[in-house]
């Protein structure tokens, strides 16, 4: 896309402005248990604790 400057501001400003709206939340980790803050779909305070989360899954699948 061939977009003027002008238009691309438009859209990074929209963005930011969508960005300030999205609904923070503090929570826990669901594999460790620590407080993480971020948007509602936040689950894991780290990728290392997501891909615990995942192996762990993996190996009751396999095992039941």
């Amino acid at each position: 896309m061939n977009w003027k400057k002008e238009q691309r501001m438009d859209i990074v400003q929209a963005a930011k402005i969508l960005a300030g709206r999205r609904r923070r939340v503090v929570s826990r980790c669901q594999h460790c248990g620590r407080r993480i803050s971020g948007t509602t779909r936040r689950r894991y305070c780290s990728a290392a604790c997501r891909q615990a989360a995942y192996y762990r899954r993996a190996k009751q699948r396999t095992t039941d």
